[in-house]
């Protein structure tokens, strides 16, 4: 029976361990605590969930993870951070992969909600994929600092067939974080470090992606596309097809950025590359509502919440395939003065996430207006 580690590095900001902590608590075998900094109580909480507690006070958080790797006794080691959680229709998918000896690491998706300040709440989601499942004992250590942490898996894969040993979970969202504010991501300075770190280690596409999240993080859209596109073409080069998380990355833009006829056009292609990817063509409906095509919009985002049309390797359970396309769905009823769908709509959309902003002020502006 294959083992699994959960591997946490945990210091003075731990309030939110526990979460994260009964998110995992049913599916890893083991949970191993590096001290670089725990407070009495937050202690008390990791020996409750049964965790292995190692005191480790000096080093970056990825020297500290390193360590507790040494200690680990699994197959496999999956890593989180505090913010972090496990959700739990995931839980017999993530056991199931540790048992495919066709890969050694899996990107999973890690989902990020960024609210703004201001007169009007808006909420972005950034759904990315990280390299959070190893299998352990065969190389793999951590580097970077705070949230930037990765795995050296540039250095392990550095050919086209070790490449394949690399794969991408989408069948669901994997790891979600909760909610921070532009302001407070603004302030951590992950950007510089992935910068310094990844410009002297651009040995593989992922590498340019493992930037370009970075970018995308930040916002910083232009900077983004140019590492997505060096990625792309070192794939094709590669005779190899990118994975659909980069086109999602890359369309995703469309909820910031002008329209514009080349984002269309690679859209379409993308589609095309991808024909079942449910958050491909809730950007196809955003173009749409976008250019006032309320008719065109609601039958997509109509499709993508459509239970019989969620049923690929490319379904999220969160995210652009769910509360967001009710959202938006809602949107365009409403433009098209079917006022009862779009209250039903917007409900829905509540249901999925209770601390979406945008639908409970749609909904109570829309009761207001009735």
């Amino acid at each position: 029976m294959k083992k699994l580690s959960l591997c946490l590095a945990a210091g003075l900001s731990d309030h939110q361990w526990d979460r994260c902590l009964r998110s995992v608590q049913w599916i890893v075998d083991e949970v191993i605590v590096v001290n670089i900094g725990l407070t009495a109580s937050s202690r008390e909480l990791f020996k409750t969930h049964g965790a292995k507690i190692i005191d480790y006070p000096r080093g970056h958080i990825s020297e500290a993870l390193n360590y507790g790797v040494e200690q680990a006794t699994g197959d496999w080691v999956l890593w989180l951070h505090e913010n972090e959680y496990l959700v739990q229709s995931a839980h017999s998918r993530l056991r199931e992969l540790i048992y495919n000896e066709s890969h050694d690491v899996v990107f999973l998706h890690v989902q990020e909600t960024v609210k703004t300040t201001g007169d009007q709440t808006h909420v972005r989601v950034l759904d990315v994929a990280r390299p959070r499942l190893f299998r352990n004992r065969i190389g793999f250590r951590f580097v970077g600092h705070l949230q930037a942490v990765t795995l050296n898996f540039e250095e392990i894969f550095q050919t086209k067939d070790d490449n394949e040993r690399i794969q991408l979970y989408s069948a669901c969202q994997i790891v979600g974080t909760q909610s921070f504010t532009q302001e407070q991501m603004m302030k951590q300075p992950t950007l510089l470090y992935r910068e310094n770190e990844l410009r002297h280690s651009m040995k593989s596409p992922w590498s340019y992606y493992e930037l370009a999240c970075e970018y995308f993080r930040y916002q910083k859209f232009e900077s983004m596309l140019k590492q997505l596109n060096e990625s792309i073409r070192l794939f094709l080069k590669n005779k190899s097809i990118p994975p659909s998380i980069y086109y999602v990355m890359k369309y995703a833009e469309v909820m910031e950025q002008p329209l514009s006829d080349n984002m269309c056009r690679g859209l379409d292609l993308a589609l095309q590359m991808y024909p079942n990817h449910t958050d491909l063509h809730f950007y196809r409906g955003l173009i749409y509502y976008r250019r006032q095509q309320y008719k065109e919009a609601l039958a997509v985002f109509v499709a993508c919440t459509d239970p019989e049309n969620l049923k690929g390797n490319y379904t999220i359970s969160q995210g652009a395939g769910c509360y967001r396309t009710f959202y938006f769905k809602g949107k365009c009823l409403e433009k098209l003065k079917r006022l009862d769908e779009a209250t039903q709509a917007y409900m829905d959309s509540i249901s999925g996430m209770n601390t979406f902003a945008p639908a409970t002020q749609s909904l109570e502006k829309l009761k207001k207006e009735r």
